[in-house]
């Protein structure tokens, strides 16, 4: 009970602040916490959310979305200057990192290249995974720690390494 209402509480703040472009009925975000929205950005999040403390969510001129009953961890980034969906039930363990863009060379650090990100449902991501620009996570796939994710995860398969290799 408390904690629905605490939930709404930080929907219906968070809503206000930032002029409708973080939207969501029942979330939880954990201080401290990033949230940053430019341009045309929206955040879109889903019930039963949780986003424990140091996570950093920035959308820049795109959506980022976090499926229902999805458990953001400890320290997670995710940047979304291209789209960015989390699916339902979705577990994210902590200092992973979710980017949808690419920096330029050297002297061009401005000349973002981006493509969407699509993380399935019930997914798991282990601690430290990074999941690259352009990469789709399969329904029920499970990343472990310190993988780099590059591509498309098939559903239901167990990936690890560098890049991630699937192993069962």
């Amino acid at each position: 009970m408390i904690r629905r209402l605490l939930g709404r509480c930080c929907a219906a703040a968070l809503f206000v602040v930032t002029a409708g472009r973080v939207r969501g009925r029942r979330f939880i975000l954990v201080p401290p916490f990033t949230l940053k929205v430019h341009g045309s950005g929206r955040v879109l999040i889903g019930d039963d959310v949780m986003v424990a403390r140091g996570a950093r969510l920035v959308a820049r001129d795109a959506e980022l979305a976090l499926g229902d009953r999805t458990f953001i961890s400890q320290n997670v980034t995710l940047v979304a200057f291209a789209p960015l969906m989390i699916g339902e039930g979705t577990l994210i363990g902590e200092n992973c990192s979710v980017h949808t863009e690419n920096h330029g060379p050297p002297g061009a650090r401005d000349d973002f290249s981006m493509a969407p990100i699509t993380v399935g449902r019930d997914v798991w991501l282990g601690s430290g995974v990074a999941v690259l620009p352009g990469s789709r996570v399969g329904d029920g796939a499970t990343v472990g720690a310190n993988a780099v994710v590059r591509g498309d995860l098939e559903r239901g398969g167990t990936y690890v390494g560098v890049p991630a290799r699937r192993v069962r």
